[in-house]
């Protein structure tokens, strides 16, 4: 169950740097349970290509890092879900997707105390987050990207099937 949604504080385009600012902000006064972290496609889209850019896989992986390692310290346990693609990413972007996705599967829950880990991606377009796919047709606006009210109904639903235990 969830007791209090943020949703409406986060948009499409938002980037890891200010959710994990918003995070921050809030912590000192909200201390949830479980976060669940599915994002970076908007940093990926915004890459440059260059290893060490703000938008890049390296400082993806480390502002979730940041954002899982936060909510432990503050009594918090953290689900991460692997990713899908835009529908423009060149195979660089793909790539750097990919990276990201496996450090959600293979080793964010060893990095970050109290972390699991989804492999949302392989529920919503049928590949695992090792691929490259985008959205089953029953899930998405017509993007291919976005999730329609049917696409956010099984977010949930996997969500709520394996959020990580007390």
């Amino acid at each position: 169950r969830l007791v209090r949604d943020w949703s409406s504080d986060v948009c499409s385009s938002d980037l890891t740097y200010s959710m994990v600012e918003r995070f921050l902000e809030r912590d000192s006064e909200d201390h949830p349970q479980c976060i669940v972290v599915l994002a970076g496609v908007n940093d990926i889209n915004r890459w440059d290509g260059q290893r060490g850019s703000l938008y890049g896989p390296g400082a993806l992986i480390e502002r979730l890092r940041a954002l899982g390692v936060t909510a432990n310290r503050r009594g918090g346990r953290t689900l991460f879900a692997t990713i899908w693609p835009d529908d423009d990413f060149s195979d660089e972007k793909l790539a750097a997707m990919r990276e990201v996705n496996e450090w959600i599967l293979m080793r964010a829950p060893y990095e970050v105390p109290g972390a699991t880990s989804i492999d949302l991606m392989l529920t919503m377009t049928g590949q695992p987050g090792e691929s490259a796919s985008f959205l089953l047709q029953p899930y998405h606006d017509g993007s291919h990207i976005h999730l329609n009210a049917e696409g956010h109904k099984k977010v949930a639903a996997v969500i709520a099937g394996n959020l990580p235990p007390k």
